[in-house]
C-alpha cells in the first residue's frame, strides 16, 4: 500500500482515528504501508553530470545555468533581449487533478511580470488539450 508521502503515510496510520473504517486496516497492514518520497532523483538529474544540458553546472558555479537558459531560448526561438527576464518551464500531464487552472494562472502571472513560460504537456480531456 502506498501513501502520497512518508509523512502522509504516517499521518494516515498514526493520527487518523476512525478514518472512515480504514484505521484498523492500515494498522493491521502497517509493515506494508509506506510513503513515496516526492521529488526528483538527484543522482539521475544532476546538472553537473546531465548529458542533456548544453553546459553542465554546479551549486558552486552557476554560469552554466545562464548559458543553458540562453540556449533554450535560442532553441525555442524566444526573445532573449533581456537575460534577467524569468523563464518558467512546466512539464506535466494536463489533467484537472494536477491543477490545470493553477498552471493557467501561472502563465498569465508570468507574462504580466515580463517573464516567458514554456509548457510541455498533453491531456486526454478535449477542452484542455
Amino acid at each position: 500500500m502506498r501513501g502520497l508521502t512518508k509523512n502522509y503515510a504516517l499521518f494516515l496510520s498514526v493520527f487518523l482515528k476512525g478514518g472512515k473504517g480504514l484505521h484498523s486496516t492500515l494498522n493491521f497492514h502497517s509493515k506494508k504501508f509506506m510513503g513515496i518520497l516526492n521529488g526528483i532523483d538527484t543522482d539521475a538529474w544532476d546538472p553537473a553530470t546531465d548529458i542533456f544540458l548544453k553546459v553542465q553546472y554546479t551549486a558552486n558555479d552557476l554560469q552554466g545555468k545562464a548559458e543553458n537558459k540562453a540556449a533554450m531560448r535560442r532553441h525555442l526561438r524566444l526573445s532573449s533581449a533581456d537575460d534577467s527576464q524569468p523563464l518558467v518551464g512546466c512539464i506535466t500531464r494536463l489533467v484537472p487533478q494536477k491543477g490545470v487552472h493553477l498552471i493557467r494562472h501561472a502563465i498569465y502571472r508570468t507574462l504580466e511580470m515580463g517573464g516567458q513560460f514554456v509548457l510541455l504537456g498533453s491531456s486526454p480531456v478535449p477542452h484542455i488539450q
